[in-house]
Parts: structure tokens; C-alpha cells; sequence
């Protein structure tokens, strides 16, 4: 979206129920710099396309008819937002929530989910795609936007697969329906440690000992352990006996090349693979870019702010209040937008 911005262009979301939504980007033919608009806050959700939009008997929200714990919420106590517009499928991740001690909250259109989360502030988000009235995509790009709720923990689960775009995007994870009853609760499960754990942990790849210690104190805060290495051996090892929240990746290291360390993760799949940046010097090719977006959640590319950009990323995937981090790095993160 800034890339657009900067060149003059727009990207549009258009959602249409049941096939799915569609990005466009638009570029000017002739580039004019004065012509670029000033960057925009944090807009609320597109609207959809009047040919996109339900039959009216399915625009109901489908919490009027699934009790749920709005009208007795206990500050104390984790509250999950539940968006979802199947009342059965609902109604499951709402009684496994209050299982594992969690209120619950359920919204059955984008809109409410929007309004809910502004007015709640939720714990941790489990959140469907196909909503009758908008793409769930639009929700979570909304809601991390936003420096209000961008570090809620939002965990999809849908009947279609956009994981490379929802995990792009900054959710937790990704779950494709038909889903069994114990794999969301092993999604809320891991909601629930993430909610837990006071100390996030970002693994550093980078064969540059200087550049990996400024990395290093970039990310340092009292809730953010770094932990660097210099080889691809030596990031498999950290992988398979440690657990991370963000992995930074620079692609030239000695031992291997950083498209193939993500090769190997990948296809190895038996240890945590976290959200990772690649964060390169590099010129990528078209051809090299797609590949590496088939794993990285972000692609940064080291010049001009990209120590603010990548400060930015990694809050953003390790779900930090940025009101709450200090306030050289929230300047650094203003910055970078």
C-alpha cells in the first residue's frame, strides 16, 4: 500500500461471497512526485461492491442468535472475539474457549468484528475469511493497521486457503476448515501462551557480526530477547531446540544461501518455523522475490529508513503495544510510515 502511495497509484479490495476477494493495484502511466498524496491514517474497512453484497437474509449477525458473554464481561479474565458468520462452527470455538478459560465474544459479520474489537479490545481474535459482508482479510488488515489492536493475536481459520496473505498480513496462524475439534484447541492453546509469555524471543541470521549486533540493539527492549547466529547450521540448530517468535534472515550466509534455508524449514516442518523477515542488501529479481514470498511474512530490503521499517515488522509480528514499547523505537516506528 505505501509502495502504491509513493508512485501515485491505489490498491482497491474488492470481496464477492463465495469466490473470494481480489486485490487491484493501479499505477499512473506518467509519474508526477507532486501529485503523491501525504500518507492517510488508518482508514476504516472498504466497502464492498453492491454486486458483492449477501441476500438480505443473510446479512443478520449471526451473534443475535449465539449467546455469548458480552452483557457480563469480568475485566480479570482473557476475552476471545470470535468472527464467524457458521452459528454451529461458533458456537464450538466458543464453548472450547470458555473450556480454557477464556469469555467470549462472537461477531458474525466484518462489520461488528470491527466494531467489537474497538470496543472490547479482545485478547486474541479467531477469525473466519469468508464473512458475509466483507473478506475476513479486510478485518485483519484493519486491525493491524491500527496501532489501537494491531497487537492482538489474530488466528484464522476458514474454509479457503489465504495463509501466505493472512500470515503476510501479521496473523498468528492459519487453519483450513474442515478443522477437528482438537486443532482448535490447540490454536487456542497456542493463543493462550502467546497471551502468556512476558519475554518475546527474535532469532537473528546474519553472518556479519557487526550487522547482527546492531540488529541486535535495534529490537532490544525489557520484553524482547535477541538470540544471534552466523550460519544456516546454526539457525536449524536453534530452531529444533528453541522456540521463536520472529526470525530476521539476511539471504548471504557462508554455509548456505538464505533461499535455501528456507527451503529446509519448510520441508522439514518438524520444529517451530516462525513469522520471518529477510532482511537483505540484495537486489531481488522478480523471480527471486516470488520465490521468498512462497515463506517470509516481509521482505525489506536494507537503505533508506529500513532499520524503522524492520522495527516496525518485527512489533508488528510479535504483537507488542507500541504505546508501550520505549520511545525512541515508537519514534522509529512513526518514522517508518
Amino acid at each position: 500500500r505505501e509502495l502504491a502511495r509513493l508512485l501515485g497509484g491505489r490498491i482497491t479490495l474488492e470481496s464477492r461471497v463465495g469466490e473470494g476477494s481480489v486485490f487491484t493495484l493501479t499505477l499512473p502511466r506518467a509519474y508526477d512526485a507532486a501529485q503523491v498524496p501525504p500518507r492517510e491514517t488508518p482508514a476504516p474497512a472498504p466497502h464492498v461492491s453492491p454486486q458483492s453484497e449477501p441476500p438480505p437474509e443473510r446479512r443478520q449477525s449471526v451473534s443475535a442468535s449465539i449467546e455469548d458473554d458480552r452483557d457480563h464481561l469480568a475485566g480479570t479474565r482473557r476475552l476471545l472475539l470470535v468472527v464467524e458468520d457458521d452459528d454451529r462452527f461458533a458456537a464450538i470455538v466458543r464453548d472450547l474457549s470458555r473450556e480454557l478459560g477464556f469469555q467470549c465474544i462472537v461477531a458474525g459479520t466484518a462489520q461488528e468484528a470491527l466494531k467489537l474489537a474497538k470496543r472490547h479490545r479482545p485478547s486474541a481474535v479467531v477469525l473466519d475469511v469468508g464473512l458475509p459482508d466483507q473478506s475476513g482479510l479486510t478485518v485483519l488488515d484493519v486491525l493491524k493497521r491500527d496501532d489501537d489492536t494491531r497487537h492482538i493475536p489474530i488466528h484464522v481459520v476458514s474454509a479457503e486457503d489465504h495463509s501466505q496473505t493472512a500470515l503476510s498480513l501479521g496473523a498468528i496462524g492459519y487453519l483450513v476448515k474442515p478443522v477437528k475439534r482438537e486443532d482448535l484447541a490447540e490454536v487456542l492453546r497456542t493463543l493462550e501462551e502467546t497471551l502468556t509469555r512476558t519475554v518475546r524471543r527474535v532469532l537473528i541470521v546474519e553472518d556479519d557480526l557487526v550487522q547482527r549486533d546492531a540488529v541486535s540493539r535495534l529490537l532490544a527492549s525489557g520484553d524482547v530477547e535477541t538470540v544471534g547466529v552466523g550460519t544456516a547450521a546454526e539457525c536449524l540448530e536453534q530452531l529444533r531446540t528453541q522456540t521463536f517468535d520472529c526470525m530476521v534472515l539476511d539471504l548471504t550466509l557462508p554455509d548456505a544461501s538464505g533461499f535455501s534455508l528456507l527451503e529446509t524449514l519448510s520441508r522439514e516442518g518438524g520444529h517451530g518455523f516462525p513469522p520471518v523477515i529477510v532482511y537483505t542488501g540484495r537486489d531481488l529479481s522478480p523471480d527471486h522475490e516470488q520465490q521468498l514470498r512462497r515463506y517470509s511474512s516481509s521482505i525489506i530490503i536494507k537503505g533508506a529508513k529500513s532499520p524503522e521499517r524492520l522495527l516496525d515488522e518485527v512489533s508488528l509480528f510479535l504483537h507488542q503495544v507500541v504505546s508501550e514499547l520505549p520511545p525512541e523505537q515508537q519514534k522509529m516506528i512513526r518514522k517508518a510510515r
